[in-house]
């Protein structure tokens, strides 16, 4: 499995980089690539920008090193947002 991303690893970037999210919009649009990952807890701009123009799905992926205090509450647990992550993984290589 191969990724591109908008930021470099754990950014503390504010903004996409304009040439970045077009590289990605068009390798998206090469490649027919039809699902866009977002992190949790990003508000997902980037990645919603980008389905517009390409027509991919996001989905949400969890880091597992930070929670929501919704979540959190709701039970959550590391295993739990990985078996999230895991039927996400599985639903988009279907």
């Amino acid at each position: 499995i191969e990724y591109r991303a908008a930021f470099p690893g754990c950014s503390a970037q504010v903004e996409a980089n304009p040439t970045v999210i077009s590289e990605l919009i068009s390798e998206i649009k090469r490649n027919n690539v039809n699902v866009i990952f977002k992190v949790d807890l990003s508000k997902g701009l980037v990645a919603e920008t980008i389905s517009e123009e390409t027509g991919a799905y996001v989905e949400t992926l969890y880091s597992c090193h930070t929670i929501s205090a919704d979540d959190f509450e709701n039970g959550e647990t590391y295993l739990s947002l990985m078996q999230k992550n895991l039927e996400v993984i599985k639903k988009v290589l279907n």
